[in-house]
């Protein structure tokens, strides 16, 4: 038997820890992006994008493992799809741990109930202006009793 070594990501809903592979976090981080406030369904869960809390790459690895013939028919099916791969310089793989970084710091502002457009301006300035803040705190409290008027 041998160990394979992939990423964990882990999405917390409600107190509950959904742990997804990269594919998901990837599928999940692109709805995100796009501003998206449905769910996003995965097989066996639903994650919903309003409730969603943290969203973080596990610094712990999962380990799968695997018998020689499966891992030998996972390599050939991988040769199979991919692209030959290029080096990485030094510059590409800061900007791509850059990239992970920035998504997971805007999944935590969706999480918070930042809109698209807030996000933006955040990450253009890093902050909201005292005015700006002060009218999402409005937003958010008007919000908040719109749904506690509805009994949600």
């Amino acid at each position: 038997m041998k160990k394979i070594r992939r990423e964990r990501w882990v999405a917390v809903v409600n107190e509950n820890d959904y742990l997804l592979d990269e594919k998901q976090a990837h599928v999940l981080t692109e709805a995100i992006n796009a501003g998206s406030r449905g769910v996003v369904q995965f097989n066996g869960f639903i994650i919903s994008i309003p409730f969603l809390q943290e969203f973080y790459l596990d610094k712990s690895w999962e380990e799968i493992q695997y018998s020689d013939e499966e891992l030998i028919a996972l390599e050939n099916k991988r040769l199979e799809t991919s692209v030959p791969e290029k080096e990485l310089t030094e510059e590409e793989i800061r900007q791509s741990e850059e990239l992970k970084s920035l998504l997971i710091e805007r999944s935590k502002l969706v999480a918070r109930g930042y809109s698209f457009d807030e996000i933006k301006r955040i990450e253009n300035r890093k902050t909201l202006t005292p005015e700006e803040e002060s009218e999402r705190k409005k937003l958010l409290l008007k919000q908040a009793e719109e749904l506690r008027k509805r009994g949600l």
